[in-house]
């Protein structure tokens, strides 16, 4: 690779493969690798990330895991400060309740600095129909605390769920106007996406069987 070429020098980097939740009723990522979610052994991670930095001259990474969860995200924090490795990196991330702001302080001193969130709908009524298991009140308090530390929050969001109504929509706008005015995030893939129904989820099961769309596009 000839980093030169890029406009960021960043590398990609996976240490698990599927979601530790894989419960989302819109979603099959956790399908991607199979059934099962697993992860790499920290330690293996942790030495290719040393071996790139010396080989390549950079000190960026992006975690494409599908899922980066709390608990192997601290494992992999701790790995690194003790290896003394300097990184900059961005990852996805669930909101998930368990998050504290120590997690995220541990994350900052590792490096962690920009974080795609999945909210998908700031309405708590839209989330538990598609069981996404968060609580927009324990979101709010989350990504305020990650501003506050230093992060950059950026959230995938869209609509056309089928138990979203128009209070529902309009509350997201809401949430991303306020947040996204007062700094908390940045706005990315914003609420104008419409959901896209994938085959082999358990909402394309549920469309068919009791009609919730009137067209069904089927993946490219």
């Amino acid at each position: 690779l000839h980093l030169e070429l890029y406009l960021t020098h960043a590398l990609p980097m996976q240490i698990s493969r599927g979601c530790s939740w894989g419960m989302c009723t819109y979603c099959k990522h956790f399908r991607t690798y199979g059934e099962k979610y697993y992860a790499g052994k920290i330690e293996n991670s942790v030495e290719v990330i040393r071996i790139l930095m010396e080989k390549y001259n950079t000190n960026l990474f992006h975690f494409v895991d599908d899922d980066f969860p709390r608990l192997l995200k601290n494992e992999f924090c701790e790995s690194i400060l003790k290896k003394g490795l300097d990184i900059k990196w961005l990852t996805y991330s669930r909101l998930d309740d368990k998050i504290t702001y120590e997690d995220l302080a541990l994350w900052y001193r590792a490096g962690l600095r920009v974080v795609e969130w999945g909210l998908e709908s700031a309405s708590q009524k839209v989330l538990d129909s598609v069981n996404k298991g968060i609580k927009i009140e324990n979101i709010k308090k989350l990504l305020f605390q990650a501003n506050e530390i230093g992060m950059l929050s950026k959230l995938f969001m869209f609509h056309n769920l089928p138990s979203e109504d128009y209070e529902d929509l309009y509350n997201s706008i809401q949430f991303l106007k306020k947040f996204v005015r007062h700094g908390i995030v940045r706005a990315f893939w914003e609420i104008s996406t419409p959901l896209e129904l994938l085959e082999g989820t358990i909402l394309y099961e549920q469309a068919e069987k009791d009609n919730l769309f009137e067209k069904v596009f089927k993946p490219r």
